[in-house]
């Protein structure tokens, strides 16, 4: 993981205006976060910064996200589909 961000300031910066998004966030970096590639962490905590309706929109499917996200969205939309078919 980035030396910048521990598991606390992530989990933090998971913490949204929507509620949606806290579930979502919440739940992949208590699940998946640690187990992720270096890199895919850093795709991860640079999208945090986005804003929700976009972040929200690309997660959900109903908007393409930036090349520079694809990896970790993709990444999270497999997350999803498997807790919903779970």
């Amino acid at each position: 993981m980035n030396e910048d961000w521990s598991l606390a300031k992530v989990k933090w910066n998971c913490r949204r205006g929507m509620i949606e998004l806290d579930v979502i966030l919440l739940a992949f970096v208590d699940q998946q976060f640690l187990s992720l590639e270096p890199k895919i962490q850093r795709e991860f905590t640079a999208l945090l910064s986005q804003e929700d309706p976009d972040l929200y929109a690309w997660i959900m499917g109903y908007g393409t996200a930036p090349e520079s996200f694809a990896g970790i969205i993709s990444i999270m939309k497999t997350f999803i589909d498997n807790r919903l078919d779970a």
